[in-house]
């Protein structure tokens, strides 16, 4: 498919082959109307290759959380016993139904908690409690 330009290009070339005259009304008229068609043509050139190269650095960004998530978020690599879930209650968000697992101590000490998933505000006596 050709670009934008080239295909307003090719019809101003199109309308000079008409050897209109420039000096009426219409002339003016269709003059006028190939040059905005050709200002556009750039002005949208531009925009596209600023759109490819922002998706680009997107992808770039997204590559680069996608290790940090990784980094933060890999409980493979923790070692889980029953001992040391002892000190941990499983809490079910009321928002999302996310299941997080908190600390007793912070529970207790009835401590503010936002969820890891949703953000919003954990509240005690929306949540579901479950002691493990």
């Amino acid at each position: 498919m050709e670009s934008l330009t080239s295909r307003v290009a090719y019809l101003a070339g199109f309308v000079d082959g008409l050897e209109l005259d420039k000096t009426t009304k219409e002339g003016k008229a269709i003059e006028q109307i190939i040059e905005v068609l050709k200002d556009m043509a750039l002005e949208i050139e531009g925009i596209s290759e600023n759109q490819m190269d922002i998706e680009d650095y997107l992808g770039e960004i997204d590559e680069d959380l996608a290790y940090v998530e990784d980094d933060l978020y890999d409980i493979d690599d923790i070692d889980y016993d029953d001992d040391n879930m002892d000190d941990f209650i499983e809490m079910k968000c009321g928002n999302c139904g996310d299941v997080i697992y908190v600390d007793a101590g912070i529970v207790e000490e009835g401590e503010d908690m936002i969820c890891p998933r949703c953000h919003e505000p954990l509240e005690f006596g929306d949540s579901e409690i479950e002691e493990e």
